[in-house]
């Protein structure tokens, strides 16, 4: 009988510790539950990518450019462009839709773009004298691309516009890095394992290797760099034509603009006195 009083006034004596830890630990789940269900509820953010191959001047105009970015390189490991034309030419787009039943606030959407360029591996020359190449791709830049909507409506989505691509690189990678809304990041990646939303490939970078004529296409000018440096003077040539012109064009308009005001001012005495 003894020991079962004992054993009675211990629960006793922790039975209000335990109260308030179950207390405590409710308070806590219910915190939960309340941040997990406010998350969910107030919006369903998603994205995805858009590839253009028509070149659609109408959803163009519909995008949003504020976050647009374009690259050209003149340099070793980029594809030469002999042409101002433009092939395959893909318009990379970002669609951002909202499915929840309220609105979105301060949405962030936090992107990487890679860029790849090639770098040479090996040179061989076969008997009868071709040169065959082959190459890797290494990582040459990374640009940042932040998506700022301070308010989306439920049900909204926008269009915005990333980048356009047309074999000016070897390869791009688009990376999703974070989504944040109404205070919650419901999207985080991880560095080690990236998560890919759209990926660009040089069109003709499988077929390459052997052509004599589409090597310099991926590779860019290869040793020395004169072809780098040739297109580069060429195009320091063509810009400082096309400002020379429109300097010209702008000192003829002025000129002309001048002489304007002063036929206005020589008649505008004579139309005074007749008009007196």
């Amino acid at each position: 009988m003894t020991g079962i009083n004992t054993f009675i006034d211990f629960f006793d004596k922790f039975d209000p510790v335990t109260t308030f830890a179950l207390a405590f630990f409710n308070l806590i789940l219910v915190f939960i539950v309340f941040r997990f269900t406010q998350k969910m509820s107030q919006s369903k953010l998603s994205l995805s990518p858009e590839v253009d191959l028509n070149n659609d001047e109408i959803k163009y105009k519909d995008a949003n450019l504020d976050f647009e970015t374009a690259f050209e390189y003149r340099e070793d490991g980029f594809p030469v462009r002999k042409s101002p034309l433009r092939f395959n030419q893909e318009n990379l787009y970002i669609r951002v839709k909202n499915r929840g039943e309220l609105p979105s606030t301060k949405v962030k959407i936090q992107m990487k773009l890679k860029i790849y360029k090639t770098i040479i591996t090996a040179s061989l020359i076969s008997k009868e004298g071709r040169k065959f190449l082959t190459g890797e791709r290494k990582l040459h830049e990374i640009q940042n691309i932040d998506i700022t909507i301070d308010y989306m409506g439920a049900d909204e989505e926008r269009l915005y516009s990333i980048v356009s691509l047309y074999g000016q690189v070897r390869e791009v990678e688009l990376v999703l890095t974070k989504i944040r809304s109404n205070g919650h990041t419901y999207f985080k990646g991880k560095s080690y394992n990236p998560t890919i939303i759209y990926h660009y490939t040089y069109p003709y970078l499988k077929n390459v290797w052997g052509e004599e004529d589409s090597r310099e296409s991926v590779y860019g000018p290869i040793g020395s760099g004169e072809e780098t440096e040739k297109m580069r003077k060429k195009d320091e040539r063509y810009i400082k034509m096309q400002n020379e012109w429109y300097d010209f064009k702008q000192r003829e308009y002025e000129e002309e603009w001048i002489e304007e005001q002063k036929k206005e001012k020589q008649q505008e005495p004579r139309f005074r006195g007749e008009i007196d």
